[in-house]
């Protein structure tokens, strides 16, 4: 910018009116006049240097000069010295389209994601967790937080929830839903539970029919039955057992006869028949008897068994034993008197009894005049028969 010089303020009455200063050199045709009541300018001239380095010619520059009253402000609008701006640069101009750009990309990106949020979340209200609730305060709960609450009311099981309060909402706790939506409350019926029945000494198939309309699981075991009550192929009894509740899906072991185990049957022959009937009951057998002579068992002693010892057969089927009555009997003859005696002792032998001869006055007859035991007696057989010999 050219150098200006400014003259001193001049002062004295005439100042009421603006005056002209006079211009040192050439005068400036081309400056406009100033407007009555403002400041007119003076233009000097002074000279300036060029530019080292450049020829040496002298410029006129020119100033202006502001001459107003005292108690006038300054024209508004007019350039004040010193103040006149510098053209920015290529680089400053850049920097500036560049930070515009920045700051209209940072507020687009910041008003899309407000839109976003306020589309996808904001906008929404989230369904509380009203799970233990009673149904009033769930209802309060829900209408506070700008929902409607649906008059229909469902009921489900539940093992935690006590009977009638919340067990959950629909929608779920969590849900994101806009202002007044309906919510549908679930409310707890408590826990589920259900009743097995009786079935034990029915048929297999039958109890299958009869869990037909409970969820639970069956388990078939087959077992021997201890009691000897149970058919083969009936219920013994189930676990859990008859009238228990049980839970959904809960699994039923049903315990089905195979009839009785198998045991060994005890060897008791020669023993007496009270004693062999207490050792086969105390096994769970039951007991039948006959009546069998024998020459080598004494009487009232088992002389056998059927099935025989150590056999393997169910346990509480039936043990025959057969006790003993001594060896057989035998009735006696009638030997007439006078029969000889080698006739009597033929037929007594011959019914397997011992004969003894009594010789009375030396036996020279040879006559049997008499027997004991008597005709008609029943003795065992090998039992000894006295002949009484004259």
């Amino acid at each position: 910018l050219p150098v200006l010089a400014v003259p001193p303020r001049r002062s004295g009455p005439d100042l009421d009116s603006t005056q002209r200063i006079e211009r040192v050199g050439d005068s400036h045709p081309s400056m406009p006049p100033y407007p009555s009541g403002m400041a007119t300018a003076d233009a000097t001239t002074a000279p300036t240097h060029g530019r080292p380095g450049h020829r040496d010619t002298q410029h006129r520059g020119t100033q202006y000069t502001a001459i107003q009253r005292r108690d006038s402000q300054p024209v508004r609008g007019q350039p004040e010295p010193g103040r006149r701006r510098r053209p920015l640069t290529k680089r400053q101009r850049a920097r500036r389209r560049t930070a515009f750009w920045l700051l209209l990309i940072l507020l687009l990106g910041l008003f899309t994601g407000w839109g976003a949020w306020y589309l996808t979340v904001g906008r929404y209200h989230q369904v509380p967790n009203l799970a233990g609730e009673s149904r009033a305060a769930a209802v309060s709960e829900l209408r506070r937080d700008g929902f409607t609450v649906s008059s229909t009311v469902a009921q489900d099981f539940s093992e935690t929830v006590a009977v009638g309060l919340v067990l959950r909402s629909d929608p779920s706790a969590g849900t994101h839903l806009l202002a007044g939506k309906r919510v549908q409350l679930v409310l707890s019926k408590g826990a589920e539970r259900f009743t097995v029945p009786q079935v034990a000494g029915k048929p297999y198939a039958a109890a299958q029919q009869a869990f037909a309309g409970i969820p639970v699981q069956l388990n078939r075991k087959d077992v021997a039955d201890d009691t000897g009550k149970v058919a083969s192929g009936s219920v013994i009894r189930t676990d859990p057992a008859a009238d228990a509740e049980v839970k959904r899906n809960q699994a039923i072991t049903v315990y089905v006869s195979t009839g009785p185990p198998i045991v060994s049957v005890p060897g008791v022959t020669g023993q007496t028949q009270a004693d062999a009937t207490d050792t086969l009951q105390q096994a769970a057998f039951k007991v039948t008897t006959s009546q069998d002579f024998s020459n080598s068992v004494p009487a009232g002693q088992v002389i056998g068994q059927d099935p025989a010892a150590d056999a393997r057969v169910p346990k509480f089927s039936t043990v025959h034993l057969v006790i003993s009555e001594g060896p057989p009997l035998v009735t006696l003859p009638q030997i007439p008197n006078g029969t000889s005696v080698g006739d009597a002792r033929n037929t007594l032998q011959a019914l397997h009894l011992k004969v003894r001869i009594k010789k009375v006055f030396g036996g020279f007859l040879g006559k049997v005049v008499g027997m004991s035991p008597g005709a008609g007696k029943q003795v065992p057989v090998g039992s000894e028969v006295t002949l009484t010999v004259v």
